[in-house]
């Protein structure tokens, strides 16, 4: 069986700043479990339908991890209401990042829709564009995705916000590209894509 582009993305090694490892634990299980289909027929995965008149999407090949030194540090504060929401949202948070580290154009940006609060858009003339990492790096493969070294500085502006920065870094070439997203709770409990900003180191 093909290995799922988010398992490729993701060789995960998670560290926390928590005395104790049982607050973890949950999270960890919800990570490992959570994975997207692999590609089929040549097709991207949780693609939006296509007009004819739609730019094409291009999308990076996943690194596998045998050939990657790029090890997820996922940084998660003391606090209780942050790591609670932290857990309910990392499912989507993953599926968001799976992509936004694979894009090699802004024209995928569209595919964060799906994740995303109803309202905002990304990619197309009306949406937030904001380039993706991998256009962004000078030297980096383009045909290869990068990996994501860091999701840290976890807080709450609001009880049904959360908001955390992302360090992309590129196996080849070292060089790194910070975000922050902010994420709400939506109506079911679904924690969903609202912002997408660049992010001081």
């Amino acid at each position: 069986m093909k290995p799922s582009r988010l398992a490729l993305i993701f060789p995960l090694l998670f560290t926390s700043n928590l005395a104790s490892a049982d607050p973890v634990g949950s999270i960890l299980k919800i990570l490992d479990a959570i994975t997207t289909p692999a590609e089929t027929n040549g097709q991207t995965p949780n693609a939006p339908e296509q007009s004819p008149m739609a730019p094409p999407i291009n999308m990076a090949d996943p690194v596998p991890e045998s050939e990657t030194t790029t090890k997820t540090q996922l940084i998660i504060p003391k606090d209780e209401k942050i790591k609670t929401a932290i857990d309910a949202a990392l499912p989507n948070i993953k599926k968001i990042l799976s992509i936004h580290s694979c894009l090699q154009d802004d024209q995928g940006l569209r595919l964060l829709n799906k994740y995303s609060m109803p309202g905002v858009k990304w990619g197309g003339p009306y949406g937030n564009n904001i380039r993706p990492p991998i256009p962004l790096m000078q030297y980096h493969n383009k045909n290869k995705c990068v990996g994501v070294r860091t999701i840290d500085h976890f807080t709450m502006p609001a009880l049904n916000a959360l908001q955390y920065r992302v360090v992309y870094f590129a196996d080849d070439s070292g060089e790194t590209q910070n975000y922050q997203f902010l994420m709400q709770q939506s109506e079911d409990g679904s924690w969903l894509l609202t912002e997408r900003s660049f992010a001081s180191n």
